[in-house]
């Protein structure tokens, strides 16, 4: 039997490895060497962590991912006010010379990323986050079996992820001035990715995320708590994931009934649906199903208005006691 071989990449894309020959490492940082090792030995130690309790940063109540593949586009933005969401895309440059081609982020996978990233962090208080050791309890959040598809599937999106620029712009005006202020939200500063193979076949994986410090400055300014058994009851529909997030951070925070216009809501949820009525009746068929976890979320709709009304209501999750604890209502 060959023995196995570790494989070591750098934001690769598609479940394929860009090889170092071992003379390479030779030519890279202590501190890094030290990261690959610890890749290493995460692939060999696997841990599993119980996480019921999830964080994220209020920026995802605002903003989402697309709901759908969005094929080679390089670049796709939402908007939710006067702010603007605005993901782009380069390509992974290849050990021979070539370049793969990323995609902008979709689905469930990097909203559930976003959470889990969070949360890890909150708990660890590191910026290094390792995929490999806590894989078991990721895919446990997302619903998804670990098996070989499943792993490729997930490793696509976080290298996507990964890859991606994310940037928010918000307009601001007066009588006589316009202005523009742009702000880099980028997950990842570093990404390492790790596969071990034996007989030519994968047998094993690792991921290592470093986080930018403005992503990390995001989560430690306000982060907002989510059930993870909500999340997964919710299963893999996105628009009703991103229901929930939004409701979670808003209805406790408004002080009476707020109006949000369906043309409001299209083009903030509504990527992917031309039309307003077709948008219209998913959200409705999602809303519902939000609201059969999160019971207290008094969302009232309208016949024949233009307009949704949202209403104050108990958290899903109460605030912050005096000792720091959180509590599922």
């Amino acid at each position: 039997m060959m023995p196995p071989t570790l494989h070591i990449a750098a934001m690769s894309t598609e479940g394929t490895a860009v090889d170092y020959e071992p003379e390479a490492l030779f030519s890279i940082s202590e501190p890094e060497q030290q990261m690959l090792e610890t890749v290493n030995t995460t692939l060999q130690k696997p841990q599993v962590d119980e996480m019921e309790m999830l964080f994220t940063s209020p920026m995802w109540a605002r903003f989402s991912f697309p709901h759908r593949d969005q094929g080679l586009a390089r670049e796709w933005q939402v908007r939710n006010g006067d702010q603007v969401l605005q993901l782009s895309v380069r390509s992974t440059p290849n050990r021979d010379g070539s370049s793969t081609p990323n995609r902008i982020p979709y689905g469930i996978i990097p909203r559930s990323l976003m959470a889990y990233l969070v949360t890890t962090y909150l708990h660890t208080g590191e910026p290094i986050i390792d995929l490999g050791t806590s894989r078991n309890q990721f895919f446990k959040l997302l619903g998804m079996h670990n098996s070989a598809a499943q792993m490729k599937r997930a490793i696509r999106q976080i290298d996507y992820v990964a890859a991606c620029n994310i940037s928010v712009f918000r307009f601001a005006s007066t009588d006589d001035i316009e202005g523009t202020e742009m702000t880099n939200a980028n997950v990842a500063k570093k990404v390492i990715w790790a596969e071990r193979t034996a007989g030519g076949k994968q047998t094993d994986w690792a991921t290592r995320i470093v986080l930018d410090p403005t992503f990390v400055e995001e989560i430690a300014k306000e982060p907002m708590p989510l059930s993870a058994a909500d999340l997964r009851q919710l299963g893999s529909s996105t628009i009703a994931f991103d229901i929930y997030v939004w409701l979670t951070y808003r209805l406790w925070q408004i002080k009476g009934p707020t109006r949000v216009t369906w043309q409001q809501l299209h083009a903030q949820f509504g990527s992917g649906y031309a039309r307003l009525r077709d948008f219209r009746g998913k959200f409705l068929e999602a809303l519902g199903h939000v609201k059969t976890v999160y019971t207290d979320a008094n969302v009232s709709v309208p016949d024949g208005k233009d307009y949704i009304v949202l209403h104050p209501s108990r958290p899903r999750i109460a605030p912050l006691s005096k000792k720091g604890a959180l509590e599922l209502r």
